[in-house]
């Protein structure tokens, strides 16, 4: 299970004239969502461009209400750190089978390892997915992924373009359409050329 099995992607859908921001259910999290396939929520707009831009927002609402798979995996660990079957100390009930319910404690605590693990996976890509975008772009440079100064600097130029024009924003925040807007932007003033080399660098960040 990853971040963005958490976070399936929102799409806009035209409905009698306005548009909808909708998301797919993941099927683990279908039945506490009494079977639904989808979930809906109108922009409340019939403009297009202006639906794309209500886009995360609306997503984010449709996001919260879906199940918390770390929450949910968080309940799994509670109930098999106190398992209610086993005996009490200094219980000596001769009918409890202690080999028998030791070995089974045992893969009991093998599947909590497991689950623990794997809520410390998850957290760790929801903290990825929350670093703003100079965040994303300093580790990215820190990687030194370009051979020449000339280079990291036309790339340091581009991000701190985009920075300066849609705000310094969450990864989870970043849309397509920031990316569209920030291009069409740039290319009122900029050669088609420049355009590219910009996109580039910040696509590499």
């Amino acid at each position: 299970m990853d971040i963005t099995g958490m976070k399936p992607p929102a799409t806009l859908v035209r409905v009698k004239g306005k548009w909808y921001a909708q998301i797919t259910v993941p099927e683990e999290h279908r039945a506490a969502m009494n079977s639904q396939k989808q979930l809906r929520v109108s922009t409340g707009t019939s403009d297009k461009r202006m639906a794309e831009r209500l886009l995360h927002e609306k997503a984010k609402e449709l996001y919260d209400k879906l199940p918390d798979p770390i929450a949910d995996l968080e309940e799994r660990v509670e109930a098999l750190s106190n398992p209610d079957w086993f005996p009490a100390a200094g219980d000596t009930d001769a009918a409890f089978d202690h080999l028998a319910e030791s070995q089974h404690l045992q893969k009991l605590l093998s599947e909590k390892d497991r689950l623990e693990a794997e809520i410390k996976e998850l957290r760790t890509e929801r903290d990825a997915h929350s670093l703003t975008i100079r965040d994303l772009a300093d580790k990215w440079l820190a990687s030194a992924p370009y051979p020449s100064h000339k280079t990291r600097k036309e790339a340091e130029t581009a991000i701190e373009d985009f920075i300066n024009d849609k705000g310094t924003m969450s990864d989870g925040q970043l849309s397509a359409q920031d990316g569209y807007d920030w291009a069409e932007n740039i290319a009122k003033t900029k050669s088609n050329k420049t355009l590219r080399k910009k996109i580039g660098y910040l696509s590499g960040a």
